[in-house]
């Protein structure tokens, strides 16, 4: 939760955030279902400027009261009833995020502290005791085996489980983590964890490549033969600088790539550029090479300078949308935004992706908040592409920078577990 909200008079919740006010306000309404026409308790979001006095509704409405019609609860929020307040706003910070209302709490490409996940240059005090519980981010031979154990480091596309997770992360590492989703690239559900700005970043400018069919990140190399490299290269292994214990190496990324019906693999090796030009990172980049060099695969170093932080973040913002499994969407409702979208085009070129949204609900039974849900879904499968790399992408952003792609797609609704809620998968016809 981001936002510090407050109750108004006993009824509404209320936040605010640099220039404007969020509000959920209580309502009522009479709905119509089954020849019945109960009354509805709800929650409706809406925005002003800190200036203004009028509140803008922006189309979104949570249920809160229990209702057995799953009829009228579909119209609603996620098609639930929300009897949790912390969810609700949870949820509802989730839309603001969405709508360009408040930023990522990741923010890419920002000063990086000037400290390693590992670093066995420098010495720290170490309190006499051999409870592993003590020090939880120090790596032992029983932790390495529990880890083994657990098939970390093993397996592909949805099967694999990566070596690290953020929830290894020493409280001492102040840079960004983020737990993420691979189903852009594959099909297939998994979470992917995400350690450090550069990884983040990169990753998610990595997702709008079509080529990619695997992503394995924290890849672990076999330890047995860096260590052999490490000494027939007559330098030294990464060794965790309490225990003294030889660190398992990973690359930050490996990837695997389609072309012309070959697969072929890279591995991705991510730092800071002020460090690459260290000894001590030179002398792995070293073990690195010789390593996957004898499995015929490819190192590639990358730095902030190799990132297109402009893509990364779009595909940021963009990511969740490629099945909108929080949303409740229909084939209708996309077929209506791409129709429109072609016509608006035409007459209101320079018009923004915001004002878009607002005219098109003028004209069809939607709100604004469903024809921007139904705009960013097909954004994010490629039937409405724009310049990712170049353009940041906003509600600013005029429609004549999107183009249709396709005119011909199906959309479904599938469970997929551990998911709860339906993903909304698009093919082309």
């Amino acid at each position: 939760m981001q936002l510090n909200w407050y109750y108004v008079d006993d009824k509404d919740i209320a936040a605010s955030n640099n220039d404007f006010v969020f509000r959920l306000k209580m309502d009522i309404e009479q709905v119509t279902s089954r020849h019945k026409e109960p009354f509805v308790d709800f929650l409706s979001l809406q925005v002003r400027k800190k200036q203004d006095v009028a509140f803008y509704d922006l189309g979104y409405k949570f249920l809160i009261t229990e209702i057995d019609d799953t009829e009228i609860e579909k119209r609603y929020v996620d098609g639930v009833v929300w009897t949790d307040i912390v969810e609700l706003v949870n949820r509802t910070e989730e839309i603001l995020l969405t709508l360009g209302y408040l930023e990522d709490t990741i923010v890419m490409n920002d000063k990086h502290i000037e400290e390693d996940y590992y670093d066995d240059d420098e010495e720290e005090e170490l309190d006499n005791t051999d409870d592993e519980e003590e020090f939880p981010y120090y790596w032992t031979e029983e932790k390495i085996n529990k880890y083994i154990e657990l098939g970390r480091g093993s397996g592909e596309r949805g099967e694999y489980k990566s070596w690290l997770t953020t929830d290894d992360i020493s409280p001492n590492f102040k840079e960004a983590a983020q737990i993420t989703s691979c189903d852009w690239i594959i099909d297939d559900v998994r979470s992917v964890h995400l350690i450090g700005t550069l990884d983040i970043g990169f990753f998610h400018e990595m997702k709008w490549e079509r080529d990619i069919v695997d992503i394995r990140e924290y890849y672990p190399l076999d330890s047995a033969r860096t260590l052999q490299i490490a000494k027939e290269l007559k330098i030294a292994h990464n060794k965790d600088k309490i225990t003294k214990i030889p660190i398992f190496m990973v690359s930050n990324f490996l990837v695997t790539y389609e072309k012309q019906g070959k697969q072929y693999s890279e591995a991705i090796i991510t730092s800071w550029s002020d460090k690459v030009s260290s000894k001590r990172f030179q002398n792995q980049l070293k073990i690195f090479k010789k390593y996957w060099s004898e499995k015929g695969v490819e190192v590639r170093l990358i730095t902030e300078d190799d990132i297109n932080w402009t893509a990364a973040r779009n595909h940021s913002k963009l990511f969740h949308m490629k099945t909108a499994n929080h949303y409740i969407l229909d084939q209708e409702e996309c077929e209506v935004t791409v129709n429109k979208l072609n016509l608006y085009q035409k007459k209101y070129p320079t018009m923004t992706i915001s004002e878009f949204t607002k005219e098109v609900a003028e004209d069809v039974y939607l709100t604004p908040g469903q024809i921007l849900c139904a705009l960013e879904f097909l954004i994010a499968n490629r039937v409405i592409e724009f310049q990712y790399t170049v353009e940041e992408y906003n509600y600013n952003l005029p429609i004549n920078k999107l183009n249709i792609k396709h005119t011909e797609f199906k959309v479904e609704a599938v469970l997929r577990p551990p998911r709860v809620f339906k993903d909304k998968i698009l093919t082309l016809c």
